[in-house]
C-alpha cells in the first residue's frame, strides 16, 4: 500500500516538473527580430508619420513646427526591447539613436532625425493690400506653387510700399507679378528667393504708372524658367548678380530713368531686349553671355528735342561703349543696336558665329562692322537681313563673301559703303554716292540702287560682275550719268532705270526683262513718283532725259509683264532687237518726239496696248496700225491723250493714223 502511494506521488511530481520545464524553454517566433516598423509623432492635434529607410527614422515637419512635448507611438518587434524608451522622451527636435535588442540578444541601431520642411501654398497668391501681405507673412509659406501677384492695377487700389516680410519666401514656381499699386523703392523682401518661373513688372499693354521703384535686384536668382519683363519702372539700376540662365525672354522696355544694366553671370537666355532706353542710359554689362535664343536688342529712345530754341532729333547721349559680349557665339534672332549718338565702338564679336540678322541704325560715330566669322540662319520664312541705316560715318561692311541666303539693306546719307560679299539674295543700297563699284557676282533676288545725290559730274553704277538678276532691278538717281552692266543677260522681274540727263545705259548682253514665270514687281513704297499721273511704271521703265540709242539695249528681244514704259525720252528711242512686248507700250512727258519714226522697233512682232500721255509733238501713229489690224491691240488697250494728235481706236481702224494734211 505504501509502495502504491509513493509511486503516485512521484508520478505527480514528475508531471509538474515536466510542465514547468516546457514553459521555461519555449522560444518566440520573432526571437531573432529587432525592427522598428512605425513611428508617429503627435503635437498640437497634428500627427507626423516617419519614413523609415536604411535604419534612419525621418520625421518631416514644417519649419515652423516644434516637436517639444510631442507624443510618440513606436511599433517594433514584440519580443524585442528598445532603448531609450520612447515614452520617456519629450525633446523630439533632437537627433538621437534608438537601440532595438532582439529576444536572442542581437542589436539593431536606428538613427532618428527631424527634417524641417518648407510650407507650400498651392495655386496663385494675390496680395492686393497691406493687410493681405501681413496675413501671408503670418502663414509662414516659403514656396508658392503658382504665381505671386503683388499689388493691383485698379484705379483706387490700396498702396503697398513694404514687402520686406516676404523674405521668408524661397521659391515661386510661377511668375512674380508686380502691379501699379506697389510703390516700394526696391524689391527688398524677395532677396532670398532662389528660383522663380518668371518676373513680370508692368507689361507692354500696361506699363507701370508709378515710377517709385528705384532699383530692381534679386540677388539669389540663378535660373528662371519663364520670362523677366520690366516695363515702365522708374528704376535707375537693374541688376541680377547670380542669374545664369533664363529659359524665356529678358525684356526691359520704357524704363525712363534707367542708367545701368548688370547681368554679370548670365550665360543663356531667349530674347535679350533692352528697348526705349533713356538718353541718360550709360552702362550695360553682360560679360558671360554665350547664347541668345532669340533677338538681341539694345535700343535707345530717339526723337525730337528742343535746345536753345532749336529743334533737332537726338538719341542716347551717354553710352560710349558696350561692355561684354566677348563670349557670345550665337544669336538665333536679330541683333540690333539703335539710336546712340556717342557710341564709339561696337561690342567685340570675334567669337560670334551664328546670327539670324543684324540691324544697326542711327549710330553717329560707328564707321565699320566686321561680322566675317558669322553664318546667317533664320527660323522664319524670310531671309536673314543685314541692315545698316543712317550711320553718318559708316563706310565698311565686312562679311563672308557668300551671302546667298542673306538680304543686305544699306541707307547711308553721307558716305558710300564698301562691301566685300560676292553673292547675295536681295540687296538694297541707298547712299550719297559718286560711283557704285561692287564686288557682286551673283544675286538670287532683287537689286535696288538709290542715289541720294552725287558730288561729281560722273556718277556711275557698275554692275559688270553680274550675269543675271532673278528678281527686280531698281536704279534711281538724277545725278547718275552711266550704268554699266556688261554681262547682264536677264532680269527676271520688273526693271526701272531712272537716271540723269543724257545718261549712258550700257546693257550690251541683256536679252529679256520681266520674263520669269512669276516675276517680282517693285514694292509700291519703293516706286518713285510717276511723272505722269495716268501712266504707271511698266515691267521695264526707262526715265532718261535723253535719247535711247541702238547701243543701249542692242540684243534686248523680250519684255514681259506689263510692258515697256518710257518717260522723258528726247529725240529718239531705239530697241533694234526687240520682238515681243507682252504688255503695253506707255510713253509720257516728253516734248521733242515728233513722229513714230523716232520710235525704232524694227523687229517688233507683238504688242498688246498703247498709252501715250503728254507726248506733246507726237502726231503720227502709223507704226501701230498693224497691231490693231491683227487684233493684238483692242479698244480697251488704246489710249492717246494730251498729244498733238489724239486718234481714237476707231480713227486708227479707219486709217486716220495722223492728222489730215
Amino acid at each position: 500500500m505504501k509502495t502504491i502511494k509513493f509511486n503516485l506521488l512521484f508520478s505527480l511530481f514528475f508531471c509538474i516538473f515536466a510542465v514547468g520545464c516546457s514553459d521555461k524553454d519555449e522560444i518566440p517566433v520573432d526571437a531573432d527580430d529587432n525592427y522598428i516598423t512605425s513611428v508617429v509623432l503627435s503635437v498640437n492635434d497634428k500627427t507626423y508619420e516617419a519614413v523609415i529607410e536604411n535604419n534612419t527614422i525621418t520625421v518631416t515637419v514644417p519649419y515652423t513646427v516644434s516637436l517639444d512635448g510631442a507624443k510618440a507611438s513606436f511599433a517594433y518587434t514584440p519580443s524585442a526591447k528598445i532603448f531609450p524608451d520612447p515614452a520617456t522622451i519629450t525633446d523630439w527636435n533632437t537627433e538621437r539613436t534608438f537601440r532595438v535588442t532582439s529576444y536572442n540578444g542581437t542589436i539593431n541601431d536606428y538613427t532618428y532625425v527631424v527634417v524641417k520642411d518648407e510650407i507650400r501654398s498651392e495655386g496663385n497668391v494675390e496680395l492686393k493690400t497691406p493687410s493681405e501681405v501681413a496675413a501671408f507673412i503670418e502663414s509662414g509659406v516659403t514656396i508658392i506653387k503658382g504665381n505671386l501677384i503683388i499689388g493691383s492695377n485698379a484705379e483706387n487700389a490700396e498702396i503697398i510700399n513694404d514687402i520686406t516680410g516676404l523674405s521668408i519666401l524661397k521659391e515661386v514656381e510661377g511668375n512674380i507679378i508686380i502691379k501699379n499699386s506697389f510703390t516700394g523703392g526696391t524689391l527688398t523682401g524677395l532677396d532670398n528667393i532662389t528660383s522663380i518661373g518668371g518676373l513680370l513688372i508692368g507689361s507692354e499693354e500696361n506699363p507701370l504708372q508709378d515710377t517709385s521703384l528705384e532699383m530692381i535686384s534679386m540677388s539669389k536668382i540663378k535660373n528662371v524658367t519663364g520670362d523677366i519683363q520690366i516695363y515702365g519702372s522708374g528704376a535707375s539700376i537693374i541688376e541680377f548678380k547670380e542669374l545664369e540662365k533664363v529659359e524665356g525672354n529678358v525684356i526691359f522696355n520704357e524704363n525712363t530713368k534707367l542708367t545701368q544694366i548688370s547681368l554679370p553671370l548670365l550665360k543663356e537666355t531667349g530674347s535679350l531686349e533692352f528697348k526705349v532706353l533713356p538718353r541718360e542710359f550709360s552702362s550695360i554689362s553682360v560679360p558671360d553671355i554665350v547664347t541668345v535664343n532669340g533677338n538681341l536688342s539694345i535700343e535707345s529712345i530717339y526723337g525730337e528735342v528742343e535746345t536753345a530754341g532749336m529743334r533737332f532729333f537726338m538719341g542716347n547721349t551717354e553710352l560710349k561703349s558696350i561692355e561684354g559680349f566677348d563670349k557670345l557665339t550665337s544669336v538665333t534672332g536679330v541683333w540690333s543696336i539703335k539710336n546712340f549718338d556717342v557710341l564709339e565702338k561696337l561690342p567685340k564679336l570675334q567669337g560670334l558665329n551664328q546670327l539670324g540678322g543684324v540691324v544697326i541704325r542711327q549710330l553717329a560715330l560707328i564707321e565699320s562692322l566686321d561680322i566675317s566669322n558669322v553664318s546667317f540662319t533664320s527660323s522664319s520664312p524670310t531671309h536673314p537681313c543685314i541692315t545698316i541705316e543712317y550711320c553718318n560715318k559708316f563706310n565698311n561692311l565686312i562679311t563672308k563673301e557668300d551671302l546667298t541666303d542673306v538680304d543686305v539693306r544699306i541707307i547711308s546719307l553721307n558716305t558710300a559703303v564698301k562691301t566685300n560679299f560676292t553673292k547675295i539674295n536681295n540687296f538694297y543700297y541707298e547712299a550719297n554716292i559718286d560711283t557704285f563699284e561692287s564686288s557682286l557676282q551673283s544675286i538670287t533676288g532683287n537689286l535696288s540702287i538709290i542715289q541720294i545725290s552725287g558730288q561729281s559730274s560722273k556718277n556711275t553704277i557698275d554692275l559688270s560682275g553680274i550675269n543675271s538678276i532673278p528678281g527686280y532691278l531698281l536704279i534711281t538717281g538724277f545725278s547718275i550719268t552711266s550704268v554699266k552692266a556688261s554681262n547682264l543677260k536677264s532680269i527676271g522681274g520688273q526693271s526701272i532705270l531712272q537716271v540723269g540727263v543724257d545718261a549712258i545705259l550700257d546693257f550690251p548682253s541683256l536679252t529679256t526683262v520681266c520674263c520669269a514665270s512669276s516675276p517680282e514687281y517693285i514694292e509700291e513704297d519703293l516706286l518713285p513718283g510717276s511723272p505722269v499721273k495716268n501712266i504707271e511704271w511698266g515691267a521695264f521703265t526707262v526715265f532718261l532725259d535723253g535719247a535711247i540709242t541702238d547701243s543701249f539695249f542692242p540684243v534686248l528681244s523680250h519684255i514681259g509683264g506689263t510692258g515697256l514704259t518710257l518717260f522723258r525720252i528726247y529725240e529718239s528711242a531705239s530697241f533694234p532687237s526687240l520682238e515681243v512686248i507682252d504688255g503695253s507700250l506707255k510713253f509720257g512727258m516728253t516734248t521733242d518726239f515728233i513722229s513714230s519714226d523716232h520710235l525704232k522697233f524694227p523687229k517688233l512682232l507683238k504688242l498688246s496696248g498703247v498709252h501715250f500721255d503728254t507726248v506733246r509733238k507726237f502726231s503720227d501713229y502709223t507704226f501701230f496700225k498693224k497691231f490693231i489690224d491683227d487684233g493684238q491691240i483692242t479698244e480697251s488697250n488704246w489710249k492717246i491723250e494730251n498729244c498733238t494728235y489724239n486718234p481714237t481706236y476707231q480713227d486708227m481702224k479707219e486709217g486716220r493714223c495722223k492728222p489730215a494734211e
